[in-house]
């Protein structure tokens, strides 16, 4: 029997971002970007000022540490007002970390801040290449609906988690 890795024993945690996190967001957000899609404009603009692109006009971004590793994030970004609706966007677990259920873990923290805030609906859009990913939010009850125009290129699915 093989031991498992020195990191699967650490405590998981989430915390909510600051600017030492800074980097960790850049470069969860840059491993996901380059492993499945590309770097769009919507993207650089939420890794250039994540604070003024997400946090200061009502989001938020949490991350997962595995003992005092940064492993994942996944942030909320407010996107109408009525009805109030939060994206869940840049969600990204290292690929290390994957397999501790991090980003169920993600997902029910983003779930419940949007429903803090008073969400009526959350909204994602993702890729339908992303099979794992399109799991996680069935999972969680999104469902795909007609997609408008979108402000990201290579999405070609959005969904929907009415609360």
């Amino acid at each position: 029997m093989r031991p498992e890795p020195f990191f699967m024993q650490q405590p998981i945690t989430i915390v909510e971002y600051n600017e030492s996190l800074l980097e960790d967001f850049r470069r969860l957000s840059m491993e996901w970007i380059d492993k499945y899609l590309y770097l769009e404009p919507e993207d650089e603009k939420q890794l250039a000022d994540p604070e003024g692109v997400i946090i200061r006009p009502g989001g938020k971004i949490f991350f997962a540490k595995v003992g005092d590793a940064v492993a994942g994030t996944a942030s909320i970004v407010r996107y109408s007002e009525n009805p109030l609706t939060f994206e869940i966007a840049k969600m990204a677990v290292s690929e290390q970390f994957q397999g501790l259920k991090l980003g169920n873990l993600l997902m029910e923290t983003t779930i419940n801040a949007a429903k803090e805030l008073g969400a009526q609906q959350i909204i994602l859009y993702t890729n339908h290449l992303l099979t794992a990913a399109l799991h996680l939010y069935q999972k969680y009850g999104f469902e795909q609906v007609q997609a408008e125009t979108t402000k990201y290129i290579e999405a070609d699915i959005k969904m929907v988690l009415n609360l």
